[in-house]
């Protein structure tokens, strides 16, 4: 069995992992799959509230949690799979090397029993380069298996990151991208993912104990990855997209770091104000029950010019707040400038 970093280091704690009853979660769950799925379950019922009261923002920003929690489970298992079918893979090509040699070697020994004259040392130079050569196509093919290697990784990240994307708050890619790094023995690179999951409010006060990922099969992998399969595409059905890329950080989860960011660029800068707009924008997505960041994104959706926009988030805003005094004061701007046209 492969030895996690993370329980190694977090022996001590209790973990989530008992068994939850859910109707929708399948009988062929492992215990901590259905406690998992359970979790997931209740962030898309939330949604699906928010959605029956008119509050779409609110319902996707549940949607989105569901999802990113399975997508990211998912995706680890896929990987395992992979990682499994590249060992196998590795043992069929040593096992077809070695074969490979054999033949060769009683070949060999059928040649030896032969005699005939080396011309001129001809077949001894030709042989004795062979021996040479032999090592060096071994390390050109070790450089290649390592720059495939450093490629794939780079990929790996990168669609952690668009996993990532879809909820800012869900520290679940965090969390299975460090459990991935830690499967594959990148135990120092899995801490930094480890944090960033563990600081993250989102995150229950007793870890995840996924440890029964490293005793399964290839068969086994392949079921549960299709039970996910099922889970996430239910999820993703009311799930509305954002098709903007915001940048990945470990403090993405608090809007108020993400507005800060808004303020800082236009500390800097003043004409800035889509840049600041973006920040401002992923505010919302972090927090859509705040009418501030609805208000930063109206006022500066306005100033660039863009009064539909201001308007719909003044309404959003406006769903959540009635009262509230900026999204109403932008609200009869609006209302003004659409009057003297």
């Amino acid at each position: 069995m492969k030895c996690l970093y993370l329980f190694l280091l977090m022996a001590a704690l209790p973990f989530c992992s008992g068994q939850v009853s859910d109707e929708r979660v399948s009988q062929d769950a492992y215990p901590v799959e259905s406690a998992f799925l359970k979790e997931a379950w209740d962030l898309f019922d939330e949604g699906e509230k928010c959605m029956e009261q008119g509050f779409s923002l609110q319902a996707n920003y549940y949607y989105g949690q569901a999802v990113v929690a399975v997508a990211s489970f998912r995706y680890a298992v896929n990987e395992i799979l992979m990682i499994h079918k590249k060992e196998a893979e590795a043992k069929a090509e040593q096992a077809k090397k070695e074969a490979q040699k054999k033949r060769e070697e009683e070949e060999q020994e059928e040649w030896d029993e032969w005699e005939f004259e080396d011309e001129g040392g001809l077949l001894t130079a030709l042989n004795n380069l062979n021996k040479k050569l032999e090592p060096i196509a071994e390390k050109a093919d070790s450089l290649n298996r390592i720059h495939e290697a450093k490629e794939e990784a780079k990929f790996i990240s990168e669609s952690w990151d668009l996993i990532a994307t879809q909820s800012l708050v869900s520290p679940y890619p965090s969390f299975f991208q460090a459990f991935l790094l830690d499967y594959q023995g990148k135990q120092e690179e899995s801490v930094e993912h480890y944090t960033s999951a563990f600081i993250n409010p989102n995150y229950p006060d007793k870890p995840w104990d996924f440890r029964f990922l490293a005793e399964l099969s290839a068969k086994d992998l392949k079921a549960l990855s299709l039970r996910l399969r099922e889970v996430e595409d239910t999820f993703r059905q009311p799930f509305q997209v954002d098709v903007s890329f915001y940048p990945r950080d470990y403090r993405n989860f608090d809007a108020a770091y993400l507005a800060s960011q808004a303020v800082e660029v236009l500390q800097k800068d003043t004409t800035k104000m889509g840049d600041a707009f973006g920040h401002y924008e992923a505010a919302v997505r972090a927090n859509p029950f705040d009418p501030t960041y609805f208000v930063g994104c109206a006022y500066l959706a306005g100033r660039m010019g863009n009064g539909k926009l201001a308007a719909y988030y003044v309404n959003e805003g406006l769903l959540i707040a009635p009262e509230h005094e900026g999204l109403n004061k932008l609200l009869q701007a609006i209302n003004k400038g659409r009057g003297s046209e």
